[in-house]
């Protein structure tokens, strides 16, 4: 089809979009015959008809010397691949403004996108064929090749049906299905073309009169359509694409986006309220406080604009720890309860209330607040009926109260509300709070059915590989970290808890003894947080047990230590962190957290041990003396469970190596004493004390177990090193100052659960 060529234009389909009733009405009125009544319009009439006022005379010049062109006057389809080439194409505005080159500019067309389709094709039985079609079918089977409106293999099927001659009725059907159009043939004669082949200046009245009528038709609606259909969807699409550039964190870019939608379309709150929130969830807080105000200018009292502003309040507070900001959110509740009467809008109020308060319990430290939360939550069920979501935040309450029966009778309770629910908001915790309490059955089958309904539900994925971890299932653990929820934190950097996730995974190569990766895991935290607790804790460990650099585990212990409210400072940590300081010498820090965790774990041995030796450091050894004595029975308290102690196992060395420091510095606690009264019971409790310390330690010595534990509590005396208690009692039988020759064991225990 060398002069069938086709066009290259295929944006262009406002035809595509029409729908079946819309070609009947255009085609009622624009084919039947008595609405159209051009039989005896001449040329002159057509030149006085001027349906456009507003065009100029040299416009009205210009189009009429399209249509007069002399050698344009006698053109039909059986010239198509005869005319000479012109740079005048003639474009006739119908069904909605598309254009079908004029036929005498087909040989300038582009090169066809189809190079092969008709290799094989007999054009002129084609050029018959369509001649043949009823005008409006010819008219969009023109249209469809010369503008290349279908595929390859569409095109190859509509040329091979017009080479067999099929009838109008099958060539339109084929268009119907190919264009999604919806044309009907009725068999009606004498129909205007809509493809103009004049014949005579009688018909090219007709063409101008037509062309005249859908011109001024296209331009209302060009118009109508530029008002209410381009500018909102244009609006809509900057709106848009600023919200992604808010997600992608280029916010200069969103307020440019923003400025556009609300030229073409102003005023729009939606658009105010999306925006305000997505800058809260990236805590761009100064850009959010500027769309909620753009927001209530516009409107003071628009409902879902002030619940923002509530949103605002809490996610600002739990940020910048603002007191302020959460009574100000209580407020706005107070003021948006007493003018709203509608029970939905009350329900949501109240809600979001409760949230508020949930938040500044859990991020203020004011446990009062889960009190007067559940309270508001009870009120909500009160009010409007027993429903998920005040039970639901009620469980979430108690989760965070640690009340693991109220929380199970709350999962319940839903469960026979609306039996399957789940939510990607409070069941993860749900789940993981199940799963700290050792419930793994409940853990597990809840985190299955969250990934199943939450694929993307990240604390579901990170809670889950926790679960795996626990059950030491360190391959799927690390599986679902790296290959679930790592590649979430790279689609969106956004999401929080990207250095929790490394953590985890440098806890698993811990556990796994590949140290080198732990640390580099742990590093991959603290790039992201470089305060994370978590992650400085674990990776003091590694320097505090692995490699003995007590210096940079230090450094770590501190920063978690600094780093973590009160409440939250793990007694681990603590025990650690005192134990540098007692090693660096710096004993008054080193009692201050001894001390503390002291009055939390009174029976613990270790404890009351490490204090003990602090006090005696500080010259306090009545205090001191106090400390070993209970500790010393918290020990023999267990005498009968311990059995005989023969040095056969690590347990008999952990105990009696414990014990040999234990008598020692007792020893060393009364021979202070004897220093300072002069007493001879203090002398005496100070050797029988001694003794008993040697005794253990020459076990310790001959058993060959943890000899550097051993060679730590010596003294080289005549080249030869003998035990801190046996060089004491030497001291004694010298009759020396005790107070500057007697000699304190500083072991303590790495583990501050040593003795069991």
């Amino acid at each position: 089809m060398d002069n069938l060529s086709l066009d290259d234009d295929e944006e262009e389909k406002p035809l595509e979009s029409k729908s079946e009733d819309d070609d009947k009405e255009e085609e009622s009125k624009d084919y039947a015959d008595d609405d159209l009544n051009l039989d005896n319009l001449s040329l002159d009439d057509a030149e006085e008809e001027k349906p456009l006022e507003s065009k100029s005379e040299d416009d009205d010049k210009e189009e009429e010397s399209k249509y007069h062109a002399d050698d344009n006057l006698d053109l039909d389809i059986d010239n198509l691949d005869k005319e000479e080439p012109s740079n005048n194409a003639v474009s006739n505005i119908v069904e909605g403004g598309t254009s079908l080159p004029a036929p005498e500019t087909a040989d300038n067309l582009p090169a066809s996108k189809y190079d092969d389709v008709d290799k094989d094709i007999d054009k002129d039985k084609v050029l018959n064929t369509i001649k043949n079609l009823s005008p409006l079918t010819q008219y969009h089977v023109l249209d469809t090749i010369l503008n290349e409106k279908i595929d390859k293999d569409s095109m190859e099927t509509l040329l091979n049906a017009l080479e067999r001659g099929e009838s109008s009725e099958n060539i339109t059907e084929l268009l119907n299905k190919e264009l999604g159009l919806g044309i009907k043939e009725d068999g009606r004669k004498n129909v205007i073309d809509l493809i103009p082949i004049p014949n005579s200046l009688k018909d090219y009245g007709r063409i101008i009169r037509v062309a005249a009528v859908f011109l001024v038709l296209f331009v209302a609606l060009v118009i109508l359509s530029f008002q209410f259909i381009y500018k909102p969807v244009m609006a809509n699409k900057y709106y848009k694409q600023g919200l992604v550039s808010i997600s992608n964190g280029a916010y200069e870019e969103a307020e440019r986006n923003f400025a556009e939608g609300e030229r073409l379309k102003p005023k729009q709150i939606k658009w105010y309220n999306k925006y305000a929130r997505a800058y809260i969830e990236r805590e761009t807080f100064n850009n959010a406080f500027s769309k909620i105000q753009g927001a209530l200018n516009i409107k003071p009292r628009d409902f879902e604009t002030r619940i923002t502003f509530g949103y605002y309040y809490r996610k600002k507070g739990e940020k910048e720890l603002s007191e302020e900001d959460y009574v100000l959110g209580e407020q706005l509740y107070e003021d948006m309860l007493a003018y709203t009467g509608k029970k939905k809008e009350k329900e949501t109020i109240y809600d979001e209330r409760g949230l508020l308060m949930i938040s500044r319990a859990r991020n203020m430290l004011e446990p009062q607040y889960y009190d007067i939360a559940y309270t508001n939550y009870i009120d909500m069920v009160t009010f409007f009926g027993d429903g998920v979501v005040p039970r639901k935040r009620a469980m979430l309450i108690k989760i965070y109260q640690d009340n693991y029966d109220h929380v199970k009778a709350l999962q319940d309770h839903i469960e026979l509300l609306k039996p399957g629910y789940i939510d990607d908001e409070v069941y993860p915790k749900l789940a993981q709070y199940l799963l700290d309490k050792d419930d793994f059955y409940g853990s597990r089958v809840l985190f299955e059915k969250l990934l199943t309904a939450y694929p993307n539900n990240l604390e579901s994925i990170v809670g889950y590989a926790d679960y795996e971890t626990r059950l030491k299932h360190y391959d799927r653990a690390m599986e679902l970290l790296n290959t679930a929820a790592l590649p979430l934190y790279e689609s969106n950097p956004f999401n929080k808890g990207k250095e929790y996730v490394y953590n985890m995974l440098g806890q698993i190569y811990y556990n796994l003894g590949e140290y080198g990766n732990a640390v580099r895991n742990f590093n991959e935290a603290l790039a992201i947080n470089e305060v994370y607790p978590d992650a400085n804790y674990n990776l003091g460990n590694v320097y505090f047990y692995k490699d003995k650099d007590y210096a940079k585990a230090k450094q770590y212990y501190q920063m978690a230590y600094d780093n973590l409210a009160p409440n939250l400072r793990s007694d681990q940590l603590l025990y650690n962190l005192s134990w540098i300081y007692y090693a660096d010498g710096e004993y008054d820090s080193a009692f201050e957290g001894f001390n503390a965790l002291f009055q939390k774990n009174p029976s613990n041995s270790v404890v009351s041990y490490a204090l003990g030796n602090s006090l005696l450091h500080l010259d306090r050894a009545n205090l001191a003396n106090g400390f070993y004595r209970n500790a010393l029975s918290q020990v023999l308290a267990k005498r009968n469970s311990l059995g005989r102690l023969e040095m056969r196992t690590e347990r008999d060395f952990i105990l009696i190596s414990y014990l040999a420091s234990l008598y020692n510095n007792i020893g060393v606690s009364y021979a202070y004493n004897a220093a300072v009264t002069n007493t001879v019971l203090n002398e005496q409790e100070a050797f029988k004390h001694f003794v008993l310390a040697s005794e253990y330690f020459d076990q310790i010595r001959t058993s060959n177990i943890d000899l550097e534990r051993a060679e730590k509590r010596t003294v080289l005396v005549d080249d030869q090193n003998i035990g801190a208690a046996t060089y004491n009692i030497m001291s004694m039988q010298a009759r020396r100052n005790l107070k500057e020759t007697t000699v304190i064991d500083d072991y303590i225990p790495k583990d501050m659960y040593y003795i069991r």
